[in-house]
């Protein structure tokens, strides 16, 4: 057996490091544990919808035949909608501005791009998934759970809102 193909010389050089090797790997599990005690404790809290069906506002689907079978959840193009929606800067927009969070997040409202700022911290703590029985989750991320449960609630409204509001036209909503 040739001795560079042993791994005998890779464990003597741990043996003879075997200490730092252990006094590092306590250090780095002590100082993990302290940074993560200093850390601030961030709730979530979600809600689900699901998209209705675009149709549903159309009258005679409503009040058609009566055999007619009526899909009252939305399809793909109704849950592409929404999640469009859900995540659009006017939806962060209305959320920066219903919450104050140019306070909450400590940025100058009159620097150039603190619209920009704020819209990125927001982002980092509101996530916006399908989930896969095609409804649609809101989470929000907060210091306080409270906040956190109202900030997704209103968002889950707001996306509504919107919803509503840009499909007057073509008739749509969501449920």
């Amino acid at each position: 057996m040739n001795p560079n193909e042993s791994l005998l010389g890779v464990f003597r050089t741990i043996y003879q490091w075997r200490k730092r090797l252990i006094y590092s790997t306590l250090a780095v599990g002590v100082a993990t544990a302290l940074i993560s005690l200093l850390l601030s404790n961030y709730y979530q809290a979600s809600t689900t919808f699901f998209a209705a069906n675009s149709d549903l506002t159309k009258p005679d689907r409503i009040f058609g035949p009566p055999g007619s079978n009526v899909e009252y959840f939305g399809s793909g193009a109704d849950i592409d909608r929404i999640l469009t929606i859900a995540s659009s800067t006017q939806l962060l927009d209305r959320l920066i501005d219903t919450f104050a969070l140019f306070d909450r997040y400590r940025i100058d409202p009159a620097s150039p791009k603190a619209r920009e700022r704020a819209r990125l911290k927001l982002t980092g703590h509101l996530s916006v998934n399908q989930t896969k029985y095609d409804g649609i989750t809101i989470m929000v991320e907060d210091k306080d759970p409270e906040q956190a449960a109202l900030m997704a609630n209103t968002a889950r409204d707001i996306v509504d809102q919107i919803g509503r509001a840009s499909c007057r036209e073509r008739v749509c909503s969501v449920v």
